[in-house]
């Protein structure tokens, strides 16, 4: 499934997509990982090279938003179905810093909610690093709530947030 909104990043028309699936040409895919590759080394050191074949599925939804043919912000939603409850996970929230305060960050949020109540959903959640004072402020204004806060002087430690939908 894809979708495809065009709508306007300051002056700009971007294209809003999300879902990239197992029929999507080779070329397509390689083009697409390649720049989520680049886009991810905003948000960590740490980026191993994605592969295609294991992160498409059911479960896993990327949202995407380009300029032209430019990746320029993307989040990943996780879908996790267990016997009494669907639950979905925001993982890699991530806006190209040639992007940021366009607002984009919310939109990836707006879709990401979408797709879980789409699901039918309990619950959206997402973690994020502390020493990121500005999203919590930003999870907290989309309705999301702190649910656990990260241990002092834990280096890998995040705080989790919940939306209950």
């Amino acid at each position: 499934m894809r979708k495809e909104i065009t709508g306007l990043i300051g002056s700009q028309e971007a294209t809003f997509l999300h879902v990239i699936d197992s029929r999507d040409e080779a070329r397509e895919r390689e083009n697409f990982l390649y720049q989520l590759r680049n886009l991810y080394t905003q948000l960590t050191d740490r980026v191993p090279t994605p592969n295609v074949a294991r992160l498409v599925g059911n479960n896993l939804n990327f949202i995407l938003i380009t300029e032209g043919t430019n990746l320029i912000a993307t989040a990943t939603v996780v879908f996790v179905e267990t016997a009494v409850l669907i639950k979905a996970c925001v993982e890699d929230v991530v806006v190209h810093h040639n992007y940021r305060k366009l607002h984009l960050g919310k939109v990836l949020l707006d879709e990401a909610i979408q797709l879980a109540r789409l699901r039918r959903c309990k619950y959206l959640q997402l973690t994020s690093k502390p020493a990121r004072p500005g999203t919590s402020c930003f999870y907290t204004k989309a309705g999301f709530e702190l649910v656990s806060i990260a241990r002092e002087g834990h280096p890998e430690g995040t705080n989790l947030y919940r939306l209950h939908l």
